[in-house]
């Protein structure tokens, strides 16, 4: 059980380290270097960041299980 534990621990781990800041930093990035309009940035982001929540939720909901998992291990 001690490496079921470790692996899962260590999944957890890296689910908790998920951080979508630097993705949608290089998106705005990309934009403004591309020359897009602020309003049009604006409308791109605001969309980006409605799909991006969307996955977010399953990471969150993924780190939920595992971490669920690792509290009944022990």
């Amino acid at each position: 059980m001690k490496i079921q534990k470790k692996c899962l621990q260590h999944v957890s781990g890296i689910l908790k380290s998920f951080d979508g800041y630097p993705v949608y930093k290089a998106l705005i990035d990309a934009m403004t270097e591309a020359g897009i309009q602020n309003s049009v940035r604006t409308k791109i982001s605001n969309k980006f960041q409605e799909a991006f929540s969307e996955q977010n939720k399953k990471v969150s909901d993924a780190k939920d299980w595992v971490d669920t998992l690792i509290n009944d291990i022990e």
